[in-house]
């Protein structure tokens, strides 16, 4: 191939020298150099073309040892395990139709494999276990198993409410004497029940709560009887045993009942009566509850409403060993009339009647304020929870065309509250002149 090379050049330079010493005629000289050289450049390529290619292959089989891969995924890892590196440096500078398939080969398999691999394992490491842990000492990222479950666990106990930490305070400093009522059947199943939730272990916090929420789980509102004599027993104790032994009771019937198993235990908890405010703000109630007196201050257990707030969920606590005043206006031990009007009773007396008095005016009947010269009259009373249109709708029943009221002149007075019962009344009354 190089011989032939060396012939073609000084067949151009003869050609050269023939055309310079002007043996061919001007005219045909450019016709014939032309030709001559179309003809040397065609030659010169072909043998160039040849030649380097035949140089490329020699060269590439001295570089490229291993086969070349066909796909990207498996030339990725055979060049990862390989310990040869693929440098365009050691290779002769590509044409341009070599261009692409070298170039990509050699840079895609080289940051993929050097990059990847290194970012997502080596930041998780170091991030979390070394800055987390020194700077907030509690986070459970880097805790061990037990911590990072009992932290959570332990914090609901003691950081919704007090409650339990105070009464345990107060209620595991006072001495118990053990107390029984004398009659021998209630004695009896008072034991038999303290046996069952009650052990040795125990502090005096824990006896009460078991009691407390014995009647609570246990039992449920509504009225009950038993077939046994009470001969032997007074009121409070009739009530305990009834619902110890039907599980079945109303407020009289909790409260006795917790009453006389905490004295079986050996704290003075006594019964107190008065009203507690219904939900919704409807008014007050009469009702029944229990309260222990600490030095001076009396402490309110109230298992029967606890037992109605729970209605067969969690037990919150929320009558149990609560002072008064975190229980403002749940509970009336004695009212005053100015107690009962500020706070209690949702009505107002002067609208109920004007009310009333128009209705019966548009009816043809006229206002009549002689009560004493009444021919009829009736007395109406209402909890602290009625409304305007409970109170007039129940009026209209007695005052309407259709209702006892028979007399053409008709009136209505308020009767102020009755203090002892917590409820107030309305006295209306018809009459002919």
């Amino acid at each position: 191939m190089r011989l032939y090379a060396c012939k073609v050049m000084i067949l151009l330079m003869v050609l050269g020298m023939v055309a310079g010493c002007g043996v061919v005629p001007s005219a045909n000289k450019m016709t014939l150099g032309e030709t001559i050289a179309e003809l040397a450049t065609e030659q010169a390529t072909s043998a160039t073309s040849e030649l380097a290619t035949e140089f490329i292959a020699e060269s590439t089989v001295e570089q490229t040892t291993p086969e070349r891969p066909e796909t990207t995924d498996s030339f990725a890892e055979s060049v990862a395990e390989s310990t040869v590196e693929l440098t365009t440096s050691a290779l002769p500078e590509p044409t341009d139709a070599e261009a692409p398939s070298i170039e990509p080969t050699a840079e895609l398999p080289t940051e993929p494999t050097a990059e990847v691999p290194t970012e997502p394992i080596e930041a998780p490491p170091t991030e979390p276990t070394t800055e987390v842990p020194a700077e907030s000492i509690e986070a459970p990222s880097t805790k061990s198993t037990v911590e990072s479950v009992t932290e959570p666990v332990e914090a609901p106990s003691v950081e919704p409410t007090e409650t339990p930490i105070r009464a345990r305070e107060l209620l595991n400093v006072l001495t118990l004497h053990p107390k029984k009522t004398g009659c021998t059947e209630l004695d009896a199943l008072v034991e038999q029940i303290l046996t069952e939730i009650i052990d040795s272990e125990m502090d005096n916090y824990e006896k009460t709560k078991a009691c407390y929420d014995y009647l609570i789980e246990n039992c449920s509102y509504g009225f009950s009887w038993c077939s046994i004599e009470f001969e032997t027993m007074d009121y409070t104790q009739e009530q305990a045993y009834v619902i110890l032994s039907t599980k079945v009771g109303v407020c009289d019937n909790y409260s006795a009942a917790f009453a006389v198993m905490m004295q079986a235990l050996g704290l003075d908890v006594r019964k107190e009566m008065g009203w507690t405010a219904l939900a919704n703000n409807a008014g007050y109630t009469g009702h029944t509850w229990t309260v222990l007196e600490i030095d001076g201050v009396e402490y309110v257990f109230d298992p029967q409403v606890e037992d109605d707030i729970a209605k067969g969920g969690p037990i919150r606590d929320y009558r149990f060993c609560k002072e008064y005043r975190e229980l403002p206006w749940k509970y009336v031990v004695k009212w005053t009339e100015a107690d009962y009007l500020e706070r209690a009773m949702r009505c107002n007396p002067d609208a109920v009647i004007a009310e009333m008095m128009r209705r019966m005016t548009d009816a043809g009947r006229e206002s009549f304020d002689d009560v004493k010269r009444a021919t009829f009259r009736v007395t109406l009373h209402y909890n602290s929870g009625a409304t305007d249109e409970d109170i007039l709708a129940q009026m209209w029943e007695v005052f309407g065309d259709r209702g006892a009221m028979n007399g053409h002149y008709v009136g209505i007075v308020w009767n102020g509250v009755d203090t002892e019962h917590g409820t107030h009344s309305f006295t209306m009354f018809s009459g002919e002149e």
